[in-house]
């Protein structure tokens, strides 16, 4: 198995075990980890490239499982121990680091406040 292979097998491992946390979204996961544009264009052109997508989805899925089982239960456990404060703020602060980059790659240059809808 390749660098790549494993990259990807890992990267899916970490974005499947936090896509167990309330609140952590697998999308803002993939898209600080990096593999968010891959996986959309290997989806998208699923049936034009079958054969390379599906080597990469199978790679990501696999890991993605393997993430679920391994860290569903390990990150259950802490969440009832000590650790369940500076954890949450770990997650909270992995999505809301991942912010800033999210705008970067939807290339928003400038945040306008005044024309997001009121709840009147």
């Amino acid at each position: 198995m390749n660098r790549d292979n494993i990259n990807i097998l890992l990267k899916g491992m970490w974005i499947g075990g936090t896509m167990t946390v309330p609140g952590v979204s697998g999308g803002s996961m993939a898209m600080i980890m990096g593999v968010y544009d891959r996986l959309i264009s290997s989806v998208s052109s699923f049936f034009k490239e079958p054969a390379e997508s599906m080597a990469f989805l199978l790679k990501f899925v696999l890991g993605a499982g393997m993430g679920m089982v391994l860290f569903s239960r390990f990150i259950s456990y802490l969440f009832t121990t000590r650790a369940d404060v500076p954890l949450r703020f770990f997650f909270l602060g992995a999505v809301a680091g991942g912010v800033p980059m999210i705008y970067r790659e939807a290339g928003v240059k400038k945040l306008d406040l005044g024309r997001l809808p009121t709840l009147s």
